[in-house]
């Protein structure tokens, strides 16, 4: 998977995963297994993110696990090269 695909895919399934679960705890007047199918929807949405952060985010000269918290990078904080596709 391309490095600014899986950045992508990562960003839609932290933003969906945190926003289906505040509407899961904003909909107080909606029944209770809607609120608990949106709620377990996020939770899985943000697993899901996480588990292509792990698996995808990468750097692809020295495979180490690039940083969430930063914005766009040019280069990888550890071997400093840059952080275009090698494939």
């Amino acid at each position: 998977m391309k490095l600014q695909f899986a950045r992508l895919i990562k960003n839609i399934c932290y933003a969906a995963g945190c926003a289906s679960a505040v509407l899961s705890l904003a909909l107080k007047s909606a029944p209770q297994t809607a609120q608990r199918w949106l709620l377990f929807g996020g939770i899985a949405l943000l697993v899901l993110g996480f588990l292509v952060s792990v698996t995808f985010y990468r750097c692809p000269h020295c495979h180490r696990v690039l940083p969430a918290n930063r914005g766009k990078m040019d280069d990888c904080p550890y071997c400093k090269l840059p952080l275009r596709d090698t494939k």
